[in-house]
Order: structure tokens, then C-alpha cells, then sequence
């Protein structure tokens, strides 16, 4: 089965975020899901900028204050979930590398991206688990 939707690169890395958190049980929350993905959305808008220039996303008051609003959130209950997705770095080399984005996990679509899943139906690897 193959199944193509046309969603907005936000939309797709909300998508892409829970599909990670679930199939790779990276524990996120949903907040944690949602500031990662803008997070990540925010990346791809500078993708040709320097790492310097992407580290300023996360530290400048300015691109903070816009997702608050676009996250209808608090600054504080925001900046308490970067703190938490920084924590989560150590525990599963995941989320945020200081003020960075760790990059292993970041996707650059170019107008189209292909996200497979091969289900492999076992009845023994499931008693294995």
C-alpha cells in the first residue's frame, strides 16, 4: 500500500515527529513533539544557513517568541520543554545537542520525501521480545 499527501512542510514535520516518537518510542511528549517539530520547521527555513546561524533559532528572543505564539504556550511552560528535549539528548542521543538540533535526525525535504516502512510478520519474533 502506498499512500501520498500534500501537507506543508510544518505539517510535515509535525508528521514526521510523531511517526519518529512512535515507531522509535523516543518518549516524547506531546508538547516535547510539538516545540521539537517547530523546531525543526525552523531549521529547514535556514537549511543553507551556518550551524552559528541555526543555533540562533533556539537563543534568539525574537524566533522564540513567535513559536510561543504559534505554540499558544507560556514562555516559561516552552522553555522548560527545551530544557527537557536537551535532557533527552543525553538518555537517547536524541532532541537537542545544546542549542542545537541534534542533525542525525534532522530531514531536509526537497519538494518531495519518501518515508518507508517494511513490516516483516513473525509470529516467533514477537515470543523472542
Amino acid at each position: 500500500m502506498k499512500l501520498t499527501l500534500g501537507v506543508t512542510p510544518r505539517d510535515f514535520y509535525y508528521i514526521m515527529v510523531d511517526e519518529m516518537n512512535r515507531f522509535f518510542a523516543l518518549g516524547l511528549t506531546k508538547g516535547e513533539s510539538k516545540v521539537f517539530a517547530e523546531l525543526m520547521y525552523a531549521y529547514y527555513k535556514v537549511k543553507d544557513y551556518s550551524d552559528e546561524d541555526k543555533e540562533a533559532i533556539i537563543t534568539n528572543v525574537d524566533n522564540k517568541k513567535k513559536m510561543i505564539n504559534l505554540l499558544n504556550t507560556t514562555s516559561a511552560a516552552f522553555n522548560n520543554t527545551l530544557s527537557r528535549l536537551r535532557r533527552k539528548e543525553g538518555k537517547k542521543g536524541f532532541a537537542l545537542i545544546g542549542n542545537r538540533i541534534n542533525e542525525k535526525y534532522m530531514v531536509y525535504p526537497d519538494g518531495k520525501f519518501s518515508f518507508t516502512l517494511n513490516f516483516i510478520l513473525d509470529n516467533e519474533y514477537a515470543k523472542k521480545g
